[in-house]
């Protein structure tokens, strides 16, 4: 899409090691944030983006979900 030109992740972690890493939370995916993800993937290959969206969001909850209080 010719009109995605710019990105602004939702969260910026940085990690107990020293690293960084961006996350971005996602209901769904509509065309554009998809064209935002490639892109970012594309031009900036070296840094990481953790998408957060259903799948990641149920597997979480199955994981830890009664250790935290998930509902």
């Amino acid at each position: 899409q010719f009109g995605t030109r710019s990105y602004r992740p939702d969260f910026k972690v940085f990690n107990n090691n020293g690293t960084e890493e961006y996350h971005e939370v996602k209901g769904w995916m509509t065309p554009k944030s998809k064209t935002q993800l490639k892109r970012m993937k594309k031009y900036y290959p070296q840094i990481k983006i953790v998408l957060i969206d259903r799948e990641f969001y149920t597997d979480l909850k199955k994981k830890v979900g009664r250790i935290i209080g998930f509902e």
